[in-house]
């Protein structure tokens, strides 16, 4: 069900749920705005590097996650900072570990369930500026680790959150990417994945070695033979049920915009919650099509429309600018 002024409508010309994704996330072309980095030190350490825009007075203040792999150079990242900056929020994006120019220096990196790092940056924001209201928009395995960390309790609070294209189901998702068409993303993220678990290798005791990631070729591998061992699961049976972000919306008590299409490819519409397992706070947004953080609108190729910024400004000024 949906309560938004603009429902999405995908172009005629990209109803595939493949075209869909692959068009935002590789045909788009994208500036990144003006920015600057930040450090911060962890209690591990360990680093978080941040990438500003739009500093200026106001308190309304967006922190973005971005999903596996990705960076401030992700297209989804570029396209909600410069929509942030024209409609005058402060944002912040933070690099989960591993994901920004440099390699994390602890053997552990991030996985769908580690809110903690969230929790960090929040602190530092607060840290900087004590009157600020922060809200939070996370995309892919991003969203998951967000809704992991509103179950768990953030130590400050939110006015709003954002979640697209969540992973519900781990397990499912796997499932989706070792299917089909959709062997590419999980080729293309795996490669990703291992380029920086080698790094590593020589410079940890690890649970993994040269010839374990060569032997990986899919999710339920990695996952249970990297991902799991190194963040203290059992196994990969163990880290999808405890990481899983459906069975965590029920008690949910910060306001949630969840964004998500049936043809994702990246999940499966089994694993898509039913209203019944949402709290009252949370508004689950669910499109027949719109392929992975795509929503890409538009009645001409040479003219294509980016309804999924809007709507998430939409649901900002909802908040902040009633």
């Amino acid at each position: 069900m949906t309560n938004s002024q603009s429902s999405f409508k995908p172009a005629w010309w990209l109803r595939n749920r493949h075209l869909q994704t692959i068009w935002s996330q590789k045909v788009r072309r994208l500036a990144l705005p003006s920015h600057y980095l930040e450090r911060i030190k962890t209690d591990d350490n360990d680093f978080i590097d941040l990438a500003w825009v739009n500093q200026n007075e106001t308190k309304e203040l967006v922190l973005i996650i971005h999903g596996l792999g990705g960076s401030m150079h992700s297209n989804y990242s570029k396209a909600i900072l410069q929509a942030l900056a024209k409609n005058q929020y402060q944002a912040v994006l933070m690099h989960l570990r591993g994901c920004s120019s440099e390699n994390n220096h602890q053997a552990e990196s991030y996985h769908a369930g580690a809110w903690q790092d969230v929790d960090r940056v929040l602190e530092h924001i607060y840290f900087k500026n004590p009157q600020a209201s922060v809200s939070i928009i996370a995309y892919s395995i991003g969203a998951s680790i967000l809704i992991n960390g509103l179950q768990h309790g953030f130590t400050h609070p939110l006015e709003t959150c954002v979640a697209v294209s969540p992973p519900f189901e781990l397990q499912q998702s796997a499932n989706a990417l070792n299917r089909g068409f959709a062997r590419i993303y999980q080729k293309y993220l795996l490669d990703c994945l291992k380029i920086r678990a080698k790094d590593k290798i020589d410079r940890h005791s690890l649970p993994y070695n040269h010839n374990t990631l060569k032997q990986c070729r899919n999710f339920w591998q990695f996952d249970d033979q990297v991902t799991a061992p190194l963040h203290g699961f059992t196994g990969v049976d163990e880290y999808y049920q405890q990481c899983s972000c459906r069975n965590k919306l029920k008690n949910l008590d910060t306001p949630l915009l969840i964004i998500h299409a049936k043809d994702d490819p990246f999940s499966s519409e089994q694993a898509i919650p039913t209203q019944s397992e949402l709290s009252k706070f949370v508004d689950l947004e669910v499109y027949p099509h719109g392929g992975h953080v795509g929503f890409v609108s538009g009645k001409w190729p040479w003219k294509p429309e980016y309804w999924l910024e809007n709507r998430i400004i939409e649901h900002l000024n909802h908040h902040y600018r009633k």
